[in-house]
């Protein structure tokens, strides 16, 4: 074979390889991302469902994805994530809505959180 197609065909293989690893960190970004979402969906008041969110849902949510994602890209989020204290907010908003006179299926539903009008016989005020 002349040194002309072994070098050519050395760039063809050396292109193709770098293509594959190239396909393959794409494949690891894609991952890593979609688990980065669902790591956030965790985090707000209202669930991308619509629920009010719980710190049992929250902390289920996040025992699923944290494991998964990288240290080397998330080690500090992931630290913060896991102190106990990052989700008291959801607490806080469970004790209150629980004060609240409303029917449970309301308040269980995000409806209050959302500005639901008070149950029917209840006096504004």
């Amino acid at each position: 074979m002349p040194a002309k197609a072994k070098s050519r065909r050395g760039r063809r293989v050396r292109a193709h390889r770098a293509w594959k690893e190239s396909r393959k960190g794409h494949g690891r970004l894609a991952r890593h991302e979609r688990l980065w979402q669902q790591t956030k969906d965790a985090l707000p008041l209202i669930t991308p469902e619509g629920e009010l969110n719980t710190r049992a849902k929250a902390e289920a949510l996040l025992a699923q994805t944290l494991p998964h994602l990288p240290d080397s890209d998330f080690a500090k989020t992931k630290r913060q994530l896991q102190r106990p204290e990052m989700l008291n907010y959801l607490d806080r908003v469970q004790n209150k809505l629980a004060k609240l006179p409303f029917p449970e299926e309301v308040t269980q539903s995000g409806g209050a959180a959302r500005g639901a009008a008070p149950a029917a016989g209840i006096a504004e005020g």
